[in-house]
């Protein structure tokens, strides 16, 4: 369909002188729900309707919502209308949410912790806890400036890579 050309970026001709090419561009984290969903699709008239991404001609990877009902037969060949579309902004806004959702929730359990706790080395390794869990940071540190030299000496820190900050 013109749709699909455009979202996928191949020529319709290619699309059609080629049926594999749809199953070699889905991500392979997806291809086996999606090319699971579509098989049921044909044998139980299953409607299918599947968000995952796809390689476009270019080499470029975008979410796609792809939908379709209804199995029909026509000259011997079993079909089925659908839509596809490109989501890969709406994914990303998704993503973007979630990423500052996690901050947010970052920001108040460390304000809480701030409230709570006395000791401020505690504080500290509370906070690169809460980064690292809460916040899906893979590394969190907190360093204390010494003023006659200039320099920052990490005195707290956790995640991955921390054994090596514990070294300086």
């Amino acid at each position: 369909s013109p749709n699909a050309t455009q979202v996928l970026g191949y020529p319709a001709g290619e699309i059609m002188s080629t049926p594999e090419i749809w199953k070699q561009s889905i991500h392979t984290d997806d291809a086996g729900r999606v090319l699971g969903a579509y098989a049921a699709l044909f044998s139980e008239n299953r409607s299918f309707s599947e968000e995952y991404r796809v390689r476009r001609k270019g080499g470029q990877w975008i979410w796609v919502f792809d939908r379709a009902a209804g199995v029909y037969e026509k000259d011997g060949a079993l079909y089925a209308d659908g839509v596809l579309s490109d989501i890969t902004g709406r994914k990303a806004a998704e993503e973007r949410a979630a990423r500052l959702s996690r901050l947010y929730s970052v920001l108040s359990r460390i304000s809480e912790a701030i409230v709570r706790i006395r000791d401020i080395h505690s504080l500290y390794e509370t906070a690169c806890r809460i980064a690292v869990q809460d916040g899906n940071f893979s590394l969190a540190w907190v360093g204390v400036a010494d003023g006659a030299t200039g320099s920052v000496r990490p005195t707290a820190c956790y995640g991955q890579g921390a054994a090596c900050l514990e070294e300086l």
